[in-house]
């Protein structure tokens, strides 16, 4: 409670590497003041933002304009884990920051390494598996199956005729033979 009252906390150059939401939402949802976080040059490569969209969620339903901000570049984010990125390229393209956003770039260790997480397609990075079968492609099965089923039929009925004589019921049935 002592630290309710405090409008900057600057952790630039350190070796965080984790954020806990718990914490974060049990500090920022009370305040009636704007913060400034500067996180710049950890090792973030991940932030609770569904904990972080929840707060700003509920603070625009209460009217309050009160959400924090963050310094968040220079650190080795994560952009090729999707249940993280779509969230956090939307903190960082809608929120407010103190530095640019051009500085929040992805991991060297990354698939993206070096872009900015701005700019990044994460609908084409983060779309979903095709279905391992298309329509098309079960009807295809299904007409390959009733080929060999014909294929199969026309060797009984011939393997028939050689050994018996024996026309296929079908033939005789029809008018014309």
């Amino acid at each position: 409670e002592l630290y309710h009252h405090i409008d900057s906390i600057a952790l630039n150059y350190n070796r965080i590497s984790y954020m806990d939401g718990e914490l974060y939402y049990n500090y920022i949802k009370n305040r009636s003041m704007d913060i400034i976080i500067k996180l710049a040059y950890n090792g973030l490569k991940t932030m609770p933002v569904k904990i972080m969209k929840q707060v700003h969620n509920e603070a625009a339903k209460e009217g309050k304009n009160h959400l924090p901000m963050f310094d968040l570049s220079n650190n080795p984010w994560n952009c090729d884990d999707c249940s993280f990125l779509p969230d956090f390229q939307e903190l960082v393209y809608y929120q407010n920051y103190e530095m640019d956003p051009s500085n929040i770039r992805c991991a060297n260790w990354t698939s993206t390494a070096g872009q900015q997480v701005v700019k990044l397609d994460v609908n084409s990075l983060c779309a979903p598996d095709p279905p391992l079968l298309q329509p098309l492609d079960i009807l295809n099965i299904c007409m390959g199956i009733l080929l060999l089923m014909l294929i199969f039929n026309f060797l009984h009925n011939f393997v028939q005729y050689k050994r018996h004589g024996k026309l296929p019921w079908i033939i005789t049935k029809l008018p014309c033979c």
